[in-house]
């Protein structure tokens, strides 16, 4: 074993787990990532797995940056106007349910520009 494949090694590891800059967050990422909770906005029931998931990732994009913390309020905003059939309380309740804490529920009144 050299110390110069050692070296490169230790290198790669630390640039796979190095935090990297992510992109912006989108309503498309919104979407994608709320998609699996579409039955749960109809009709309430249990959350699945890959719903609670994608409401955690959008949760710590949220918390990470304000910028992203706007962009998903308004997103979510859009996200339920487009649904036929979206049920707000229901919806309100997922975080919740996925076991995550939300500062501030999301209304079609919120001002997401203040948050």
């Amino acid at each position: 074993c050299s110390m110069h494949a050692f070296i490169c090694a230790v290198l790669g590891a630390v640039l796979l787990l190095a935090p990297r800059r992510i992109e912006a967050i989108t309503c498309q990422d919104v979407a994608t990532n709320l998609a699996p909770c579409t039955g749960y906005f109809l009709g309430g029931g249990l959350a699945l797995p890959a719903c609670c998931a994608g409401v955690r990732g959008l949760h710590d994009a949220a918390v990470a940056s304000t910028p992203d913390r706007r962009t998903i309020c308004s997103c979510l905003k859009r996200y339920a106007l487009g649904m036929s059939g979206f049920n707000p309380a229901v919806a309100r309740s997922l975080p919740a349910k996925c076991g995550v804490q939300v500062a501030h529920p999301i209304f079609a009144s919120t001002d997401c520009s203040k948050y």
